[in-house]
């Protein structure tokens, strides 16, 4: 690596000294005026270089994109799906500064760092993280002006982040995805066969209407009751991200049946009955129906 450094500035130091040739017999400027004005050039040039080499793309306070759940410690599985897990970290302060989170999901997917949603409260923590998610990323975009939302890609690291405020509900979100891990997920479920037990379990239940909702961007719905072992949401995504936090009346956290950046419907199941809530954080528009089985397969 120091030979590679080394090496491209004297190429381009190089590439200063020939192209400076014609330019001082143009303005006659003495030695020395050139030698300094040479020194300042190369001492900006070998700034670039070294923060060029020393890029390391991240996540999040130093959280590379692919991280592998072995190289973090103190983690907590939360839930399970198909596919992925959910993790917290033990012990892991929720204060940064004069932030304070609500909650900080490290979603994988093989074992590597797919996505992590943090979550803050109120205004005044909206605010902070949103200082600080403009401290941490560069080239935010804002599509709607009108819109308390930014999205910031990072090309050379494989990931998407996007930072939005739900007013209503007082509810900041700061979603970082790993684009490359996420594209790489979906080449992997294309090549998986659905078991022919699983798909007999889906063809031969029956189903019945619980509730259904429709929105665009994020919600909290009303509880609902589930009285079998066995039921689904059936989910549609028109717009661009689309999460769905499942929950039991009393708060605790049960899953995260949806998850994704690509517009589309699909169906998650569930395993547990009880009375639940779903937090939904979305951009864009979005349609979902919760369905349980009845009788006996």
């Amino acid at each position: 690596m120091y030979i590679r450094r080394s090496l491209l500035l004297m190429i381009l130091c190089g590439v200063l000294l020939v192209g400076t040739a014609s330019w001082v017999v143009a303005d006659q400027k003495s030695i020395d005026e050139i030698s300094k004005e040479l020194e300042v050039k190369a001492e900006e040039l070998k700034k670039k270089v070294e923060a060029f080499f020393a890029f390391k793309p991240n996540i999040f306070r130093d959280i590379e994109w692919k991280t592998r759940i072995e190289d973090l410690e103190e983690m907590v599985v939360l839930s399970d799906t198909e596919t992925d897990t959910f993790y917290k970290k033990r012990g892991e302060t929720l204060t940064i500064e004069d932030l304070q989170l609500e909650s900080k999901i490290y979603r994988f997917y093989n074992n590597q760092l797919l996505s992590i949603t943090i979550t803050a409260r109120g205004e005044d923590n909206f605010e902070a993280l949103k200082e600080l998610a403009f401290r941490e990323f560069d080239g935010d975009i804002q599509f709607d002006n009108s819109l308390p939302e930014w999205f910031w890609i990072d090309l050379i690291g494989g990931g998407v982040r996007l930072l939005r405020y739900e007013k209503s509900l007082e509810e900041a979100t700061l979603y970082l995805l790993s684009t490359g891990l996420y594209q790489q997920k979906k080449k992997d479920l294309g090549r998986i066969v659905t078991p022919i037990e699983k798909r007999e379990l889906s063809q031969a239940a029956k189903w019945s209407h619980v509730i259904n909702w429709k929105g665009d961007g994020a919600k909290t719905t009303e509880p609902f009751v589930i009285q079998s072992k066995m039921w689904r949401i059936e989910w549609q995504n028109l717009g661009h991200i689309l999460q769905v936090y499942l929950n039991r009346i009393n708060g605790d956290f049960v899953s995260i049946p949806v998850n994704t950046s690509e517009k589309g419907k699909d169906v998650s199941y569930v395993y547990e009955k009880g009375e639940f809530y779903l937090t939904i954080n979305a951009v864009g528009e979005w349609q979902i129906d919760i369905e349980e089985k009845v009788g006996e397969i």
